[in-house]
């Protein structure tokens, strides 16, 4: 591995609190995949992990229950 990869590989397993390096591994390569799907695997992975994921889920809920409440009401 690179130099220059080794230390984005030392920053992601210190940022994100991941646990074993195969985890960091696979992480990483998502990250630098040239597939945007894999990309953003890697990014919901992450928004997982930090927990900004379930926040995100949770207030698109409460806007869809609004509009639902909003078109019943008419």
């Amino acid at each position: 591995m690179p130099q220059e990869a080794d230390a984005r590989f030392t920053e992601l397993k210190e940022e994100h609190g991941l646990s074993t390096e195969e985890e960091v591994g696979l992480l990483y390569l998502m990250l630098t995949s040239r597939n945007p799907l894999r990309v953003l695997s890697g990014k919901f992975l992450i928004w997982e992990r930090n927990g900004t994921l379930i926040k995100i889920l949770q207030v698109t809920a409460v806007i869809a229950l609004i509009i639902v409440f909003i078109v019943v009401r008419r």
